[in-house]
C-alpha cells in the first residue's frame, strides 16, 4: 500500500511540473483519502493557495482559480487547511512547518509564538531543511552557535538558502570560524547551480565545500529570539505627512536572508497604469521579486510583521512583499505609491481599499547613491542596512496625498537592495 501511495504521489508531482494541476489535484486527493501524509499536505497546499485547475471530476465553480488567493478565507482554503492539519497530526514535518508559516500571518491560523516554535522545532527534529534553516537564523539572533550547525545540516540536505547563508557566515567569520576557501567553494557551487550571486575572484584559494566532520545535531531547544520583536524608537522626519525612520530595526543576516530568498526569482520591474495594465516603463528601471504566498516562510513573515508594525497596521493588510534591486544607473523616478481610483476596490465592497502606507527596508549599505528623496518635503534618506522607512500615502481624510511623491535616486556604484511592503486600508491577505 505504501509503495502504491508513493508512486501516486510522485505521479502527482510530475503533473504539477507539467502544469496539469487538475490531474495533480485528483492524484493528491486519492493519496490523501488513503491517509498518506505527503499527499494530504500537498493537496492542502493546492487548495489553500488557489492553485486549482480543476478537471470535470473536481469542478467547483465557487472556489478560486489559479492566481493569488482571495483576501478572505474561502471554503476551499479551509478544507485545504484541514488536510494540512491532518498531515501534521501524523508528524509529517513539511505540514508542521506550513502551519508555522501560516500562523505567522495570524488570520487563517492564530498567531501563537509558542505553538509556532513548537511546530518549527518538531519539523527540524525530523530533519526538515527549511525548519533547520529557520532555527539557524533564530538561534544566531540570540547568540547561539547552534544556529550555524543547523545551517550545516540543512545545507547538507541541499537547501540552497541555508548553504548561501552558511557561506557568508564562513566568509565573514560570523557565528563560525572564518573559512574563506570553503565559503568561496560553496559560492562557486551555488553559482554553478544557477543562483546569480556575484562571482568571487578566481585566483583566491578554494577548498572542499563540504565540512570535514559534521557533528550530529543535539536536542534542539526552543529558540528565545522573539517572533514579533519590538521596534526601536522612530526618528520623526516629517509630521504631516507622516514620515518616520526606524534605525537598525532589522539585523544584517535577516536583510541578507530576504535578498537570498528572492535572488533566483528576480525579474525586471513592471508598473500598473490607471487601467490596470502592467508593463515595464522608463519611470522604473529596477528588477524585482514579488514574494508569492508559496515562497513565504517563517523568517520572511517575521520581517514582514515588523514592517507592518512600523506602519501601525496588521500584516494581513499588506500586499505581497517585494524585493527590489537597483544596479548602477537604475532608479525609480518621482512617483506616488497610492493607487489610482480605478484600481481601488473599497473595503465596504470586500476589497483592500487604498494603499495607506509604505514601509521600505534597506537591505545593504555598500553602495553609492540610491537615496530615497521626497522633493516636496525636502527630505533625503540614504540607504543604510537594517533601517525601516515608513510614510503614509494618504492625508487625514484618506485621500491620496501628492506631497508623498518620492523617488529612488540612481545608483552610482554598487547594488542597492530594498524590500517594500505596501499596506492597504483593509485586509489584503487571507492568511
Amino acid at each position: 500500500m505504501q509503495k502504491t501511495q508513493l508512486s501516486t504521489w510522485q505521479e502527482a508531482h510530475r503533473a504539477v511540473r507539467a502544469r496539469q494541476l487538475g490531474v495533480a489535484r485528483d492524484l493528491f486527493a486519492r493519496g490523501a483519502a488513503d491517509g498518506y501524509p505527503p499527499a494530504q499536505c500537498d493537496l492542502g497546499r493546492l487548495m489553500l493557495h488557489g492553485l486549482v485547475e480543476r478537471s470535470s471530476a473536481t469542478a467547483d465553480p465557487g472556489a478560486p482559480q489559479i492566481g493569488m488567493p482571495s483576501p478572505t478565507a474561502t471554503p476551499e482554503m479551509l478544507r485545504g487547511l484541514q488536510w494540512i492539519r491532518r498531515a501534521a497530526q501524523q508528524d509529517y514535518a513539511p505540514a508542521a512547518f506550513q502551519l508555522a508559516t501560516l500562523a505567522m500571518g495570524g488570520r487563517l491560523v492564530p498567531f501563537d509564538a509558542q505553538q509556532i516554535i513548537a511546530w518549527v522545532c518538531a519539523a527540524a527534529r525530523a530533519n526538515h531543511a527549511p525548519a533547520l534553516r529557520t532555527l539557524g537564523v533564530l538561534y544566531s539572533l540570540e547568540g547561539s552557535m547552534l544556529g550555524t550547525l543547523c545551517l550545516e545540516h540543512a545545507a547538507r540536505m541541499g537547501d540552497e538558502l541555508a548553504m548561501a547563508l552558511l557561506a557568508f557566515r564562513l566568509l565573514q567569520g560570523r557565528d563560525a570560524a572564518q573559512d574563506a576557501p570553503r565559503a568561496l567553494a560553496m559560492i562557486d557551487l551555488l553559482i554553478a547551480n544557477g543562483l546569480p550571486l556575484a562571482k568571487p575572484e578566481p585566483e583566491l584559494p578554494r577548498s572542499s565545500p563540504t565540512p570535514r566532520n559534521l557533528p550530529a545535531l543535539p536536542d534542539l531547544p526552543p529558540p528565545q529570539a522573539p517572533l514579533h520583536p519590538p521596534l526601536p524608537a522612530p526618528v520623526q522626519l516629517c509630521e504631516s505627512p507622516v514620515v518616520r525612520l526606524f534605525p537598525q530595526a532589522v539585523g544584517v543576516e535577516e536583510c541578507l536572508y530576504v535578498v537570498l530568498a528572492g535572488l533566483r526569482h528576480v525579474r525586471p520591474s513592471v508598473t500598473a497604469d490607471p487601467d490596470g495594465k502592467v508593463a515595464k516603463v522608463p519611470l522604473r528601471t529596477s528588477d524585482e521579486t514579488i514574494f508569492d504566498p508559496l515562497l513565504e516562510d517563517v523568517i520572511l513573515m517575521r520581517m514582514q510583521r515588523r514592517m507592518a508594525a512600523a506602519a501601525g497596521l496588521d500584516v494581513s493588510h499588506a500586499e505581497p512583499l517585494i524585493l527590489l534591486r537597483y544596479q548602477p544607473g537604475q532608479e525609480y523616478r518621482l512617483h506616488g505609491d497610492y493607487l489610482p481610483p480605478s484600481l481601488v476596490r473599497p473595503v465596504s465592497q470586500g476589497g483592500g481599499g487604498q494603499r495607506q502606507a509604505t514601509v521600505i527596508a534597506y537591505l545593504n549599505s555598500d553602495l553609492e547613491g540610491g537615496a530615497t528623496v521626497f522633493p516636496r518635503l525636502g527630505l533625503r534618506v540614504p540607504p543604510r542596512c537594517g533601517d525601516l522607512l515608513h510614510f503614509r500615502n494618504v492625508d487625514e481624510s484618506g485621500a491620496p496625498d501628492p506631497r508623498t511623491g518620492h523617488a529612488g535616486e540612481p545608483v552610482i556604484a554598487g547594488v542597492k537592495w530594498i524590500c517594500t511592503l505596501w499596506q492597504r486600508e483593509g485586509p489584503q491577505r487571507p492568511f
